[in-house]
């Protein structure tokens, strides 16, 4: 009974990374996202907070928050990042720094959100990382509607995920992350969460 467990349970993991992997490698953003506020979480280079800046010009949100900056990292450090026009950067653009993890991510949108009273955001982070992230942000910002804008891994898109040994084990990281996230949502009881 337990090897038809523990065969039945890879079936379900390696076929759950395939669709987690498909999923996240396809995603498109939405053509015409808007939303009170835009949030960018950091990492993975300058693309995130780049494509959230130009949705911010683009009249697409009021505001952005720029979640998990390094303390180190200078504002003039992100403006040149984001290559944002320096009247809009200053006027409405924050910089978070306390968050250090995604779920730290989640906590300062959250809040973030309150503090201005938004219902709606467009959330802009990796393709890969935003299952996890919009799971960890439903978790704290109930209420709030959250538009996912990914921002693809891989630019060049030279090769399936598959064959390259690098997207292959960021995703499979990605995707155990994904899965202890997903089971501790669960377990907590809260029905919204199960059914995410």
């Amino acid at each position: 009974m337990l090897r038809y467990f523990v065969v039945l349970f890879a079936f379900a993991f390696v076929g759950g990374f395939g669709a987690f992997a498909a999923w996240t490698t396809n995603a498109t953003p939405p053509a015409q996202a808007q939303a009170d506020g835009v949030v960018a979480l950091t990492g993975g280079g300058g693309a995130r907070i780049a494509t959230a800046a130009q949705l911010l010009t683009d009249g697409r949100a009021q505001r952005l928050l720029v979640s998990g900056v390094n303390p180190k990292t200078t504002a003039e450090d992100i403006r040149a990042l984001a290559g944002a026009e320096a009247a809009l950067f200053d006027c409405c653009v924050d910089l978070g720094r306390r968050a250090t993890s995604t779920i730290g991510n989640a906590h300062e949108v959250a809040e973030w959100a309150r503090e201005h009273g938004y219902t709606s955001l467009i959330v802009v982070t990796s393709d890969f990382h935003m299952p996890r992230s919009l799971i960890e942000l439903r978790s704290v910002a109930e209420g709030v509607e959250l538009i996912a804008y990914p921002v693809r891994a891989n630019a060049s898109g030279a090769y399936p995920w598959w064959r390259d040994p690098t997207t292959l084990r960021r995703l499979s990281l990605e995707y155990v992350k994904f899965v202890v996230i997903l089971v501790r949502e669960t377990v907590k009881g809260d029905p919204a969460a199960a059914d995410r």
